[in-house]
Order: structure tokens, then sequence, then C-alpha cells
């Protein structure tokens, strides 16, 4: 067995009634959105900072300085596709699975598995890995 490592990232963003809600990649229409300097995809973010940290290789903010303006409105996703790229050469990590829990109100959980169907798996097997997105909704 290679030498196993894990990675955990956790993410927060303000409100925002200027922005779109993204999580994960899927934009949630008619909800109220989060601030960023990017897209503000939190589940995205707190993946980046798992896959990063598990390489031991800092954090998005090291990566990803807010303060560039190149990362400006970016996807979040792409972000994660050029995090694993980095993470990806600097030596033989490989993923072994992706999990990212979300805690939130809205969008509710139907709406989140609904559009988590509409997620193409594809997008997190390119990664080499299994994905799980769960939710938890608290009333």
């Amino acid at each position: 067995m290679k030498d196993l490592r894990v990675g955990i990232g956790l993410d927060a963003h303000a409100f925002s009634d200027d922005a779109a809600l993204v999580l994960g990649g899927v934009d949630f229409p008619g909800d109220r959105g989060l601030a960023g300097h990017s897209d503000g995809d939190v589940v995205a973010h707190a993946l980046i900072d798992a896959v990063l940290g598990a390489a031991g290789l800092g954090d998005i903010g090291e990566l990803f300085p807010s303060g560039d303006p190149q990362w400006l409105d970016a996807s979040s996703i792409r972000l994660l596709q050029r995090a694993y790229e980095v993470v990806r050469g600097a030596g033989p990590w490989e993923s072994t699975s992706i999990a990212s829990p979300c805690a939130r109100r809205r969008p509710t959980s139907s709406a989140s598995r609904a559009a988590a169907k509409a997620w193409p798996p594809r997008r997190w097997r390119s990664y080499g890995a299994p994905e799980v997105v769960r939710g938890q909704q608290h009333d």
C-alpha cells in the first residue's frame, strides 16, 4: 500500500444578494448566492484545501490568492482542476475518494440531490477518484 494521506477542507462564505449560488460546480438559480473573489463555491473550495493539504502543499489562498485579478469570478471547478494538476505534479499522489458534505438550509436536500444527479460523475472520475456528494439540511 502506498503512503496514505488524508486532507480535510472546510470553507465558508458570507451570503450575497449580488452573487449566484454555486455548490460543487452546480448552479442553483433563484437561491441567494455566496460572496467570493471567484464564484464563491464553498464545496469546490473545501475540496481544493483537502487535496492541497493531503499533499502538504498549503491551502487555497496560497495557490489562488484573492488579491490576484486572474482569479476574479473564476470557476471554482477550474480552480479545483488546477489544484489537482499541481498535486499530481508534486509527487506520486492519487485520490482514492472524494467526499464533500455540505450543511445548509437552502437549497433543500431534494434540490441538491437532483442537482447532484445532473453533476457529471466523469468530472470527479477524471481526478481518479469516486465521488460522494451528500448534503445535510438543518431545520
